[in-house]
C-alpha cells in the first residue's frame, strides 16, 4: 500500500524528471531559434556528454566512503556553454543495486576570460536506501583557469524528512594539466591535483573533513577520452577513513 511518505517521494521524483525534460525541451527551442548563421547554430546546439567509470570504492567529496567497486554513469546536456542538465548514477557491485541517482541543472556565468561562477539545483535519490531516502540540494561554485585550475564548490542540503537539518559542504580543488605528448593519434596528459573539504552540520558532521592528493592520466582522441586516476584520502575527522582509491573512465563528447 502506498504511504503518504512514498507518495510524496514519488511526486518529488516526478517533478525532478519533469524539470529535466523541460530543460531539454528549452534547449531544443534554443536550437530551433538560432537562425541561419552556421556559427550561431553550432554554438546553440545542445551538446551531450556521456561518461561511464569503474571505481574501486565510492568516496564522496566530503570524505564519506562505501567500500566496494562501483560503476558511475553520467549523461550531461549543455546549451551554449551556459545552461546544463545532468543525470548521474552510482551502481554498487557489492549491493547489486543503484544506491544513488542524481538529477540536476546549473547555469554557468563567465565573469572574465579566466573566471566563471555557477549556481543550480540537484535532487539526490537513493533507490537502494543505503543513504536514506532523498535529498534536495542547492549548488553554487566558481572556477578559475590559469597557470593553476582552481575550483570551489558549495553544496547546501535543504531539510527533508530523512535529513531534518540543513547542512553545508565547502569543497576546494587545485589542479594542473601537463601535456605529455602524443602516442600515435592520441594526446596524452598528466594532471596532478589536491582537494579538501570543510563541512558544517553536513549529515550531522562538522569540521575540516579531508585532504586528497590525486593523479590523473588522460588519453584523448577527437571526441573520445580515457582517464585513469588514483587518489589518496587523508581523513581529518574520526568518522571518515584514510583511503587509497582508483578508477578508469571512458567519455564521449558530441
Amino acid at each position: 500500500m502506498e504511504t503518504r511518505k512514498t507518495n510524496w517521494r514519488l511526486r518529488i521524483k516526478m517533478a525532478a524528471v519533469a524539470g529535466l525534460a523541460a530543460i531539454v525541451g528549452a534547449a531544443n527551442l534554443l536550437v530551433s531559434g538560432c537562425g541561419s548563421n552556421n556559427k550561431l547554430v553550432d554554438k546553440c546546439i545542445t551538446k551531450p556528454y556521456v561518461e561511464t567509470a569503474l571505481v574501486s570504492d565510492y568516496v564522496a567529496r566530503h570524505g564519506m566512503m562505501v567500500e566496494g567497486q562501483v560503476r558511475q554513469d553520467l549523461v550531461n546536456l549543455n546549451v551554449n556553454d551556459r545552461f546544463s542538465a545532468f543525470v548521474w548514477q552510482n551502481y554498487s557491485y557489492k549491493e547489486n543495486d543503484f544506491n544513488e541517482r542524481d538529477f540536476g541543472f546549473s547555469y554557468n556565468l563567465p565573469v572574465t576570460d579566466k573566471v566563471s561562477v555557477r549556481g543550480g539545483y540537484e535532487f539526490w535519490d537513493y533507490p537502494s536506501g543505503t543513504f536514506g531516502d532523498y535529498d534536495n540540494v542547492l549548488k553554487a561554485g566558481a572556477h578559475y583557469s590559469g597557470k593553476l585550475d582552481l575550483d570551489f564548490d558549495l553544496t547546501h542540503l535543504l531539510p527533508t524528512e530523512t535529513t531534518p537539518e540543513s547542512g553545508t559542504r565547502y569543497y576546494f580543488k587545485a589542479s594542473k594539466n601537463f601535456p605529455v605528448g602524443n602516442l600515435g593519434d592520441f594526446d596524452v596528459s598528466l594532471t596532478p591535483s589536491i582537494s579538501t573539504a570543510i563541512i558544517d552540520n553536513y549529515y550531522r558532521r562538522t569540521g575540516h573533513s579531508q585532504v586528497t592528493p590525486g593523479l590523473n592520466l588522460g588519453v584523448a582522441k577527437k571526441n573520445w577520452s580515457l582517464n585513469l586516476f588514483l587518489n589518496a584520502q587523508d581523513a581529518k575527522i574520526p568518522a571518515f577513513k584514510n583511503k587509497m582509491w582508483s578508477g578508469a573512465s571512458l567519455a564521449y563528447k558530441f
